[in-house]
């Protein structure tokens, strides 16, 4: 074995990568142009950013804005039915004003038929009774039988139409007449005797009540009407909040409808009491 020179290992220096030359000016290399960002990506990485930074608050606030929704829509169905209500009770009323003052009607054109009669009975009555008291005279003041006898059957006669007349043709409480049931004065009370008519048959007359009834109930109705526009335009705001990404705007949208909403339930209790 001999000792001889040790062989040298060869090293290789590495060397870092050259950057890519850039072609020069005028080459017909071509370039690759970078990578464009078109506008709807950018938006929705915008507003993925947004969302990301406003995602409890608007949770709460959709949470919120939905609750009222669901309070606006009961109360507007409510609202509704309520006026629904109202404008039956106002038909009701109005037909039973029309029933009232019809039956009304009929009820005084048959007293009054019945006042005139008795008014009548009570002007022959009187014209028996003052015929009677003639005959009467010129009977006690008679120069002869014959002329006495004709007075007498004359006096009999109208004396006995007087008295029937007074069993039940007319009512003495509405004329005139003296302690033996003779009437002395035709004129017959008949506007007092109608009512008198209408008392004892207990026919309903005030119709006007009815009507007067009606027509609140019908004025109500339509106030009802107003609040559920009112309600329709709370519900439209709150709803175009609650589909708006952004929390201002969506407060913005729906801050009003929510007022809306309160004065026309504050409203809605007022109408009702």
């Amino acid at each position: 074995m001999t000792d001889g020179p040790t062989p040298r290992r060869r090293t290789t220096k590495k060397t870092a990568a050259a950057p890519p030359e850039t072609p020069p000016a005028g080459s017909d290399v071509p370039t690759v142009p970078p990578p464009e960002v078109t506008p709807a990506v950018a938006a929705e990485v915008i507003e993925q950013v947004e969302a990301e930074e406003h995602a409890p608050e608007s949770g709460l606030l959709r949470t919120v804005l939905a609750v009222l929704i669901a309070f606006i829509s009961i109360t507007g169905a409510l609202v509704t039915w309520r006026a629904e209500v109202a404008g039956s009770e106002a038909g009701s009323a109005d037909r039973e004003g029309t029933i009232v003052a019809v039956n009304a009607q009929g009820a005084r054109q048959q007293a009054e038929a019945q006042a005139r009669a008795e008014a009548r009975a009570a002007q022959r009555a009187y014209e028996a009774n003052s015929a009677g008291n003639i005959a009467q005279k010129v009977r006690d003041n008679a120069q002869s039988v014959g002329e006495y006898d004709a007075a007498n059957r004359r006096f009999l006669q109208e004396n006995g139409v007087a008295i029937k007349l007074t069993d039940g043709y007319f009512i003495l409480d509405f004329v005139e007449h003296d302690e033996f049931g003779y009437v002395t004065n035709p004129e017959y009370d008949v506007q007092g005797r109608v009512a008198d008519l209408l008392a004892q048959r207990q026919t309903e007359t005030d119709s006007k009540r009815y009507f007067e009834e009606a027509d609140h109930m019908e004025g109500q109705r339509s106030n009802l009407y107003a609040l559920d526009v009112a309600l329709v335009l709370a519900l439209a705001l709150i709803a175009i909040g609650q589909v708006t990404r952004r929390r201002k705007a969506a407060i913005a949208w729906a801050a009003p409808g929510a007022v809306l909403f309160l004065t026309a339930a504050v409203l809605f209790v007022v109408v009702e009491v």
